[in-house]
């Protein structure tokens, strides 16, 4: 399933989290799609790699990422 809402939390002590309904995501989206495009045109064949492409960005619901700074700042991305 496509994520329907991405969650973004930032913040030293205390995250303050900021929801983003993932259509509003799409620059992004269109953005990795022509990238790895691009790289199918010139690297390999279409199907495989598109097939691949289509089932990884399905099962993006529930990717998690916490990133976290020297000076104890923290960027936590959730996908719902």
């Amino acid at each position: 399933m496509l994520p329907a809402l991405v969650m973004v939390g930032f913040g030293h002590r205390r995250r303050f989290w900021i929801p983003i309904p993932a259509f509003l995501l799409w620059p992004f989206w269109v953005l990795g799609w022509a990238v790895w495009a691009i790289f199918i045109i010139f690297r390999f064949q279409w199907e495989k790699p598109l097939r691949t492409a289509l089932v990884a960005g399905m099962h993006l619901s529930g990717l998690r990422v916490d990133i976290g700074s020297s000076d104890g700042g923290r960027l936590n991305v959730w996908m719902i």
